[in-house]
């Protein structure tokens, strides 16, 4: 990632998001390694796939009716990055990492967050895996 944008915070904050499968998300996750080796990433903020890890019928919520899982994604991620303080008060920039179900769910999410004005322009977006 460029740091050198005068319009920009110096450092990025890191969104993870892995797939629905039934791992369960812990610190040691290998996106969560990746994302503590990059330079400039200030935080991480870990995300869950909504019903991820709990029994649901094979219609879960992010297969059924994906706009819920992208609407509860952004609120969970909104709300985060306003805990965040950047420098000079700047929008935050950050580089999401999503796995799977997880990237392609979170790729919306990151549309809506440049949307509304919530995240700098110069953030990144990454899906792994999204066949």
């Amino acid at each position: 990632p460029n740091m050198s944008s005068p319009d920009a915070p110096s450092e990025y904050i890191g969104v993870v998001i892995h797939g629905g499968g039934g791992l369960p998300f812990k610190p040691s996750h290998p996106l969560m390694k990746y994302l503590k080796e990059i330079k400039g990433i200030k935080s991480i903020i870990p995300l869950e796939v909504p019903n991820h890890g709990k029994v649901v019928p094979k219609r879960s919520l992010y297969y059924e009716d994906p706009s819920q899982a992208v609407a509860v994604l952004f609120e969970r991620l909104k709300n985060a990055l306003k805990e965040i303080k950047t420098n000079n008060d700047h929008l935050p920039r950050i580089l999401c990492v999503g796995y799977s179900i997880g990237a392609v769910l979170l790729a919306r999410v990151f549309c809506d967050l440049l949307s509304h004005n919530i995240i700098h322009n110069d953030s990144l977006w990454i899906g792994i895996g999204t066949g």
